[in-house]
């Protein structure tokens, strides 16, 4: 939203990256630091003096070329790739912008991130900027597309449900027996190996001299 109101304000940012997105105690994210941002000069040329971090910059931005709020949906992007792969990385190189995108997209697969959430950044990383969203309003309505509990992590479902494009399999419950030449489903967080919903079982007595479940 703080990335949207700026665009809609003919701010760039100039310098998305983890140091710059603050999480509050209380829930809310907070995006600080306008020392590198473009005001009201959205799609115009930039000056002659580099602003920004080279890591989280756009092509365009170190290329000096006009620039628009689709630098900063780039920046977003590396950002994101950076806070979810955990690694620490030589700010003073950016990455390949040629190679990047899918390089992004197969690290981030590897933490679990699902195809749909994948394919936007992959477009949010693209070198050309025309070729990105138009800014993080559109962004914002993308991403509120995506099914409600797998928009970012590929998580196990059962298997008469899907994630993304394809089926997760899972493996045989270990509560009852598979029948022959077949496994059977794991059984689903709130049901029992036989389908029966689970029920907490009753924590029993210390004073009875019994051992806690």
């Amino acid at each position: 939203d703080a990335l949207a109101l700026c665009h809609k304000r003919k701010i760039v940012h100039k310098d998305i990256k983890p140091e710059n997105i603050l999480f509050l105690p209380d829930g809310r994210i907070k995006l600080i630091d306008l020392g590198a941002a473009e005001f009201g000069r959205a799609n115009e040329a930039q000056g002659d003096l580099f602003t920004g971090t080279l890591r989280y910059s756009a092509p365009e931005v170190l290329l000096r070329k006009p620039l628009g709020p689709m630098a900063d949906l780039y920046s977003l992007a590396v950002t994101f790739h950076d806070l979810v792969m955990g690694m620490e990385k030589d700010v003073s190189l950016p990455p390949d912008p040629l190679t990047f995108p899918d390089e992004a997209r197969d690290n981030l697969k590897t933490r679990g991130v699902g195809r749909l959430l994948r394919d936007i950044l992959h477009k949010c990383l693209d070198p050309m900027p025309k070729n990105r969203y138009a800014d993080a309003t559109a962004l914002r309505a993308e991403l509120g597309k995506l099914p409600v509990g797998v928009a970012a992590m590929e998580t196990k479902v059962t298997p008469s449900k899907r994630v993304d494009d394809a089926t997760v399999e899972r493996p045989a419950a270990t509560g009852g027996q598979a029948p022959a030449g077949a496994e059977a489903p794991e059984a689903a967080p709130d049901q029992a190996a036989d389908g029966a919903p689970l029920e907490a079982a009753p924590e029993a007595n210390p004073a009875a001299g019994r051992p806690l479940p």
